[in-house]
């Protein structure tokens, strides 16, 4: 079973009569860190349709650059896999390259820009699955797009999903756990179920041509905003 935040911070509440404490949460992290450091060459393939997307945008004109929740020793492994898979983004930074100060602060987005040429915030979609993926675009003041489908906020591993009928995966009353759709007041965020191909027929208000991709390590496909301010193409 894979567990929200949420529904960890209650577990740990339960088991120990009070909420987790930033010295709870560095105390088991140094043994995280170092059985993540083991396994992560494990979990370093890109998703269904994601280098299918990459083309596309790349195909475009579209850069693609990455912000990641992991570290520097972490990326050293991933990277390397992904790469081998077939997925290598035009630009990628950890929190170590900004002071510490990764997600939900914008600091890896304006480097993203800075090191693709990009001067424009209105011209860069994010997409993440997490709530600090987002939080980390809005910051930014660029257009942030939501992957529901396995993120961590929808709590659910990749057989518990697969395992769920299509009835099933349409929303929190058929089974997905609230925390994993809880409205927020975010301008400019438009949730997305899954990494699918950018789809061939959109919504006039939905014409956009972004000049950069920011993407999370975990899904790395976009979808154009729902409220452009003006055209990008033909940014830098």
């Amino acid at each position: 079973m894979t567990w929200s935040v949420l529904q960890i911070a209650a577990a740990w509440e339960r088991v120990h009569g009070a909420a987790p404490t930033e010295d709870d949460v560095q105390e088991l992290y140094g043994p995280y860190e170092e059985r993540l450091l083991s396994i992560l060459d494990r979990f370093a393939d890109p998703r269904p349709h994601v280098l299918d997307a990459v083309a596309e945008l790349r195909a475009a004109g579209v850069k693609i650059g990455s912000t990641t929740g992991y570290n520097d020793k972490m990326m050293a492994i991933v990277e390397p896999k992904a790469a081998e898979a077939g997925y290598a983004p035009d630009f990628s930074i950890t929190p170590d390259a900004v002071g510490g100060k990764g997600r939900p602060f914008p600091y890896m987005m304006f480097r993203n820009m800075e090191a693709l040429g990009v001067s424009d915030v209105r011209c860069v979609i994010k997409v993440g699955d997490t709530v600090s993926d987002i939080r980390e675009g809005k910051a930014a003041g660029v257009i942030s797009v939501g992957v529901i489908e396995g993120s961590s906020e929808m709590a659910l591993s990749e057989a518990e999903y697969a395992a769920l009928d299509q009835t099933q995966r349409e929303g929190p009353a058929h089974g997905w756990p609230a925390s994993s759709v809880r409205p927020a007041p975010m301008r400019s965020f438009v949730p997305w179920r899954s990494c699918l191909r950018l789809p061939a027929k959109l919504p006039r208000a939905l014409t956009f041509r972004p000049a950069l991709a920011a993407t999370t390590s975990a899904c790395l496909n976009v979808r154009p905003p729902a409220r452009p301010r003006r055209s990008c193409a033909g940014a830098p």
